[in-house]
């Protein structure tokens, strides 16, 4: 049998010291890794606060017109604004937040209610979007109450009846799974009807218009849900920090949602506005307007219809049925009672093909960029116009310009 020429004996020392350097140098590269943990965080945590305290100062720096109509999105701006001053403060806060076990019990409490507040506004928010008739002060004084209320008695509970906490935590998360369970059912329903509401109101396909508030909303259920998520499950560092990104990134996204609707949603306020004062005037008859109470009105009707279009005023966006109808001196039902019997359409195909025929004129004479051509003939929704467009012409407008264009 092969024997080793030298044989090594170590001493008892000698191994003890090589272990004391091996877990020194555990030691260190655990602490080196904590302090990067520690680190990266409080650069997230930090670069989170800092972004959501200037959304909420441009919420509040946003101007808003004092008219009665826009009362509720004031309302809503300025309870976002808050929201975005009081997160910007906790994650200043929890820069420094400690990792034991009463701080993690801490820490899915505070998540909770944070998030229960968080879907209560950006609900709220997204239902002044729309126009609904269920945001008023007092729902949302007593929504605010319901939720202080409960998030005292789990504090509470935490501190002086640990035993009794997790059962009220249990009933808490329970009661959060129900309230964005509402909270979607009713949008859902709210921003349904609003559609259909604009639709009816400027004949027109409003579906692509409203979709950002859809995204709006779903985007806020998708944030909700993941901060469930995170007071059930415990979390990972890195994934906890993702998430910090996320919602930050979110909180920019609905800074921005708050600024288009002041900006380009002024059609929804309108139409809104003009339906209270449609119901609380008195409807006209039919004999006491226009030229339809004389003869031969039909015949004055086309002949303004003409002019109409000579003037090229079917480009005008968002002139709905009833401002269409005054402007040629008659009535919404009797413009569509001239359409249906002499045109076999409804006045808004009518006015669709001619929005096409005006494109088509546009691609073939003028050299115009394609993503502003359906502003051009009137068309608020890119989407809905290449869709007709399509269907009209049987190409898309990039192809009829290729084939078409001087």
């Amino acid at each position: 049998m092969y024997q080793p020429l030298i044989k090594f004996h170590p001493h008892p020392a000698i191994i003890t010291q090589v272990l004391r350097i091996v877990v020194s140098d555990i030691n260190i590269e655990i602490s080196k890794s904590i302090m990067s943990d520690f680190i990266t965080r409080y650069t997230i945590t930090l670069f989170s606060g800092s972004s959501i305290l200037a959304v909420g100062v441009i919420l509040l720096m946003l101007s808003v017109p004092f008219a009665n109509e826009w009362k509720k999105f004031r309302t809503v701006r300025m309870c976002l604004a808050i929201t975005c001053f009081v997160l910007s403060a906790s994650n200043f806060a929890s820069c420094f937040a400690l990792d034991n076990e009463l701080d993690a019990q801490l820490f899915s409490t505070m998540t909770l209610i944070v998030a229960s507040y968080q879907a209560m506004l950006f609900t709220t928010a997204s239902l002044v979007f729309v126009q609904s008739a269920r945001v008023h002060r007092r729902s949302v004084s007593t929504q605010l109450g319901i939720i202080t209320a409960a998030g005292v008695l789990l504090f509470v509970s935490q501190f002086h009846f640990p035993r009794l906490f997790p059962f009220l935590f249990a009933v808490a998360i329970v009661a959060y799974i129900a309230q964005i369970a509402l909270y979607t059912l009713a949008f859902r329903k709210d921003y349904k009807l609003c559609v259909e509401h604009l639709e009816a109101y400027y004949d027109e396909d409003e579906q692509g218009r409203m979709r950002w508030i859809s995204r709006c909303f779903y985007s806020a259920l998708a944030v909700g849900i993941t901060a469930l998520f995170f007071c059930v499950i415990p979390y990972l560092s890195i994934t906890f920090d993702l998430f910090v990104c996320t919602y930050t990134v979110y909180y920019v996204y609905i800074a921005g949602c708050v600024v288009n609707y002041r900006i380009k949603a002024v059609f929804i306020v309108n139409a809104k506005k003009e339906q209270r004062q449609e119901e609380q005037s008195v409807p006209e008859t039919e004999e006491e307007v226009g030229p339809q109470a004389v003869s031969g009105w039909e015949e004055k009707l086309h002949t303004a219809l003409e002019k109409w279009v000579a003037e090229k005023k079917f480009i005008e966006m968002d002139a709905n049925p009833d401002k269409v109808a005054k402007e040629l001196g008659t009535t919404k039902s009797l413009l569509n009672g001239y359409f249906a019997k002499h045109e076999q359409v409804s006045f808004r195909e009518w006015r669709t093909r001619l929005r096409i025929k005006e494109a088509e004129r546009i691609l073939r004479e003028e050299d115009v960029v394609l993503p502003a051509l359906h502003e051009l003939v009137g068309v608020s929704d890119k989407s809905n116009f290449y869709k007709h467009f399509k269907q009209l012409t049987g190409m898309t407008p990039t192809e009829y310009r290729k084939q078409h264009y001087r």
